[in-house]
């Protein structure tokens, strides 16, 4: 009989932005125009950096936005590095209290073990840049299941999680306040919702099955609410700590490709709900 492990694990990478520099076209540096908001997408300049120790690159094989207004971000593997490549890119601007919406085409219930999903606030304060803030959403099995050479296996207790931090100071990534894990069932559809409801002294993380204008109860996945009463320890960011907008399609630590050895694509909507409406 096969032993069954079940295992919790969530993993987060800090976006590194690196100065642009002289490098070939696909990999530099860009803005791009989506959801009518401008955004820098990143490049790693043929090097790995995190989160994951990834190569990331701006070609627009990697990341573009259709005719329909969806944008594209792609794993592929990349014939000018011969790595494969991950998409990330953030808002320009700091974004405002209000609702932040996701509307997603992918299969998030069967993503690759090896990718990970991330849409997240990062607090990018040019006052105190050794001042961090986070909340996120990761869409991922961090590599699970496993199987052993004993004929042991060990599986995740989710494929999706929203992380809520603490606030910190320098390099060293601190041990999330709050993590609520859930699943999104393998299912024939494709497209699923996800708002970041985010006020003062209050966030609320949403997950809804469909994409319609305005999500429905009943097809809620998963919601998580928190304030400085529920959660103390949770830093909810103030619209001053300058928190951008970050979404990121990358391979967990360290693995060269996805496991099944296949390009993975998904396709975002973004909307912004200010506060009152």
């Amino acid at each position: 009989m096969l032993k069954k492990i079940v295992f919790c694990i969530g993993l987060i990478g800090l976006m590194v932005i690196q100065a642009g520099n002289k490098d070939i076209e696909p990999q530099q540096q860009k803005v791009i125009n989506f959801a009518g908001i401008e955004w820098e997408t990143e490049s790693s300049m043929n090097q790995t950096i995190n989160p994951g120790d990834n190569f990331f690159s701006s070609s627009e094989k990697t990341l573009w936005v259709d005719s329909n207004g969806w944008l594209h971000l792609r794993i592929y593997p990349d014939e000018l590095s011969s790595k494969w490549a991950c998409a990330s890119l953030h808002s320009v601007q700091p974004v405002r209290y209000g609702t932040h919406r996701f509307r997603i085409i992918g299969n998030l219930g069967s993503l690759d073990k090896n990718v990970v999903l991330g849409l997240f606030l990062y607090k990018a304060d040019q006052r105190d840049l050794d001042d961090h803030a986070e909340i996120d959403y990761e869409f991922s099995t961090w590599g699970f299941p496993q199987e052993y050479e004993d004929g042991s296996v060990t599986y995740p207790c989710s494929n999706a999680q929203m992380v809520f931090w603490p606030q910190w100071k320098g390099d060293k990534t601190p041990v999330p306040a709050f993590t609520k894990h859930f699943w999104i069932p393998q299912t024939q559809t494709t497209m699923t919702t996800h708002e970041m409801e985010w006020y003062h002294h209050f966030l609320r993380l949403s997950s809804y099955w469909f994409g319609d204008l305005q999500p429905n109860e009943e097809d809620l996945i998963a919601s998580c609410e928190v304030s400085p009463k529920t959660h103390p320890g949770v830093y909810i960011p103030e619209e001053e700590d300058q928190m951008l907008l970050n979404i990121n399609l990358w391979l967990n630590q360290f693995v060269e490709k996805p496991s099944d050895g296949m390009p993975v694509e998904v396709m975002i909507q973004y909307e912004y709900i200010p506060m009152g409406r």
